[in-house]
């Protein structure tokens, strides 16, 4: 199991390094992070001290883990990998702070409302857009709050922006008509992980933190 841990360690710290690059995919990372994965481990071996091929970490970039188990792994994985390890005073709690702090999150909301019945109107950005079926004012709403959000995400600094949809209604009951609608929401919420590339960071030295 500790090798196992390892190995996943080593495999994402090179993926990340791979998208440092923003030549690929984050698909095409992932998959080319396995074959370098086992190269740069290979060739960090005692028994492979003069291979044909090898792979390695840039040396100007020492490696920073901090949680709570970063003593118990990460000396094996800097070894392995060839970096400088360094762990930070008090950096075992650092991860309670970064479940929180580790992503970029936007939202947008838009609402829709009935005022007259069969007539749907979508708030956004000034005038009401206008809809004889409701679930076409959805539709064009998730699009709207879609691009929205993802835009005010980017502009925060995330990279690989992950979208999710959510709609709460309202609903009246009517003697006659039965139960009526009155209104919705609909919430866009972008999340990503922040993009490194574009944080104002101190020139050295350079980090690669895990």
């Amino acid at each position: 199991m500790y090798e196992l841990v390892i190995k996943k360690i080593s495999h994402v710290l090179i993926e990340s390094g791979l998208h440092q690059t923003g030549k690929m995919s984050g698909a095409k990372a992932k998959s080319l992070a396995g074959l370098l994965a086992d190269l740069v481990l290979d060739g960090n071996k005692e028994e492979s001290s003069n291979p044909l091929f090898k792979v390695d970490f840039a040396s100007g970039y020492p490696l920073v883990a901090v949680g709570a188990p970063a003593a118990s792994y990460y000396p094996s994985v800097a070894k392995k990998i060839g970096l400088d390890l360094h762990l930070p005073e008090h950096g075992n709690v650092a991860n309670a702070v970064g479940a929180v702090m580790g992503s970029v999150v936007q939202r947008a909301h838009v609402t829709i409302s009935q005022p007259t019945f069969g007539v749907f109107c979508l708030y956004h950005q000034g005038e009401p857009k206008r809809f004889s079926d409701l679930e076409k004012a959805v539709a064009c709403a998730e699009e709207l709050v879609t691009d929205l959000a993802t835009r005010l995400a980017q502009e925060a600094g995330a990279e690989s922006i992950e979208i999710s949809l959510s709609r709460s209604d309202n609903h009246i009951k009517h003697d006659i008509d039965g139960e009526l609608f009155l209104d919705c929401e609909i919430t866009a919420t972008a999340s990503g992980r922040p993009d490194c590339n574009v944080l104002d960071l101190p020139e050295s030295p350079e980090a690669c933190s895990a």
